[in-house]
């Protein structure tokens, strides 16, 4: 039986001096797929000011 790749967490804290803390969260039931080291474009990260 082939129960496939586990699944895939991340979190990332985002932080910059001046503006709100915020998280990265991704979530892949089904697995990763990806070679260790492998990235992801998240497109651009929108901070609130302080």
């Amino acid at each position: 039986m082939d129960i496939g790749s586990p699944p895939v967490m991340v979190m990332e804290i985002i932080e910059k001096q001046g503006y709100k803390k915020d998280t990265i969260n991704i979530f892949q039931t089904f697995g990763g797929g990806q070679k260790k080291g492998a990235k992801m474009d998240v497109g651009t990260i929108a901070l609130k000011r302080q």
